[in-house]
């Protein structure tokens, strides 16, 4: 189980680690036992306990029956309080005295439990209740979004010397009234000291949440990730969340908080100059910019995590990250865009006369066919959602291509044969060069719903326009 050293706490939500203590729940702490927590990301916070933390038989078999436990509190072999939050288990294993003899007893050797989130610093009794009045996140490439170092240099040539000077960025505020919160984007200037060698300064930029009121930790942990989805589309690379820290009431200390990722650490590395939108392009309305990406991400969350699956979740340019784009296409046009062509009343009077037009002597199943399909006549097809979000770009539009039209006829005929008929497969080159081409297209609406320029969009999304061109030649 532990074949690795102990890093504890870990220093991000992507890397392991594991450290020992005592643990209780929270309302028999008389009930100790000694254990071993280990931190798995993509797995499971898992705690085996040498002894049971619950005396009482019978409220034990409760516990062990109901397979649940809501809530562990601990104290590391340092001191430093832990709970453990939305578990499953115990798992028992027992050791059993004078079996086949009257009266044979058993003795609970081991408990183990699958946690899916912790909290270091402090005992909280009731965390999915109990709020927490602000909170700290911090991402992979947060820092080459916000593209501006706090480092600045000095060369002199007489005589030769290199002067290096830091200075945290002055803090960005902002009021997102979507969430019913303030945000502030500042960091952190620290040294780090290597073995034999010189002290280095570490800059370490990050984003404090708080809300209005207190707010839970499942709160915290959706804001936290819809803010590393945007930062992934600022910065087409698979950002991540490298830690998220919490104040609470009952602790003098920040809480760090743990949970699992279910996904590999981020490895893309990226410059400024490859970011679509960075902080500099949106300073001037960076207020707007959070509350629009919010109030979108609560207008066609499924739509948006599609998209950002098919950029950074390692499904790479498939047939079904391409049939994953045309669902993403419906779901964010259904939902900004009016859903029928025609008002629903005066289509109801045009469809009662079509109905009654149908002659008697047709054969049911027919004329049930033909209903289903004269009801479905209002709604819009794939084509008429692409041509109107194409439209809708105006001279943006190019950045699809030069024939945009004849490009997303051919979407909807590669996702009716891919889906509806029974034809040749469609050719992958071609699958991926219709994928870019829907990417392009919501990465543009996205971008256009924040308030981002159409130069600014046309210049972040040259690299696309660009591979989109080579994806397109025989």
């Amino acid at each position: 189980m532990l074949e690795h050293e102990s890093s504890w706490p870990p220093k991000d939500l992507y890397t392991t680690g594991w450290v020992t203590g005592f643990f209780w729940h929270p309302d028999t702490r008389a009930d100790t036992a000694p254990g071993i927590l280990e931190y798995e990301p993509k797995h499971a916070i898992n705690l085996a306990l040498m002894d049971s933390v619950t005396r009482d038989e019978r409220e034990r078999m409760h516990r062990e029956a109901l397979g649940r436990t809501p809530v562990l509190h601990g104290v590391t072999a340092d001191g430093t309080p832990l709970t453990l939050i939305d578990g499953l288990g115990p798992t028992t294993n027992r050791i059993y005295r004078d079996i086949g003899t009257p009266g044979a007893t058993s003795r609970v050797t081991q408990e183990t439990y699958r946690f899916n989130k912790a909290l270091i610093g402090a005992h909280i009794t009731t965390p999915a209740a109990d709020g927490f009045s602000s909170g700290r996140v911090t991402f992979s490439d947060l820092t080459t979004w916000i593209s501006e170092s706090p480092f600045t240099e000095e060369r002199g040539h007489d005589p030769l010397r290199l002067t290096a000077t830091a200075q945290p960025s002055p803090s960005i505020t902002c009021r997102i009234p979507a969430c019913d919160a303030t945000m502030r984007i500042d960091g952190a200037l620290d040294t780090a000291f290597a073995a034999g060698g010189p002290p280095r300064w570490l800059y370490t930029p990050y984003i404090d949440v708080t809300p209005d009121r207190p707010q839970p930790l499942d709160w915290y942990q959706q804001t936290a990730s819809d803010l590393r989805m945007l930062i992934a589309f600022c910065t087409f690379s698979t950002t991540g969340i490298t830690g998220c820290s919490l104040r609470h009431d009952s602790a003098m200390e920040r809480v760090s908080v743990l949970w699992l990722t279910w996904a590999d650490p981020p490895t893309a590395v990226v410059r400024t100059d490859q970011c679509p939108v960075t902080l500099p392009v949106i300073r001037a309305h960076v207020d707007t910019f959070f509350n629009d990406w919010f109030v979108l991400v609560e207008q066609v969350r499924p739509a948006l995590e599609l998209l950002n699956a098919v950029l950074y979740g390692g499904l790479g340019i498939s047939t079904f990250s391409f049939l994953a784009l045309t669902q993403a296409i419906e779901r964010f046009h259904d939902t900004l865009y009016p859903a029928t062509l025609e008002p629903r009343l005066d289509f109801r009077q045009h469809r009662r006369s079509i109905l009654k037009a149908i002659p008697a002597e047709i054969p049911d199943r027919v004329r049930t066919a033909l209903c289903s399909a004269i009801g479905d006549a209002n709604r819009y097809s794939l084509r008429d959602r692409l041509n109107a979000l194409t439209a809708d770009l105006g001279p943006l539009q190019s950045i699809l291509g030069d024939h945009p039209a004849d490009g997303m006829k051919a979407i909807v005929a590669a996702r009716n044969d891919l889906t509806h008929r029974a034809t040749a497969p469609v050719p992958r080159r071609q699958v991926s060069g219709y994928a870019r081409r829907l990417e392009i297209l919501l990465l543009a609406h996205i971008y256009k719903r924040l308030g981002v320029n159409d130069e600014a969009i046309r210049r972040g999304l040259a690299g696309l326009t660009l591979s989109l061109r080579f994806l397109g030649q025989p």
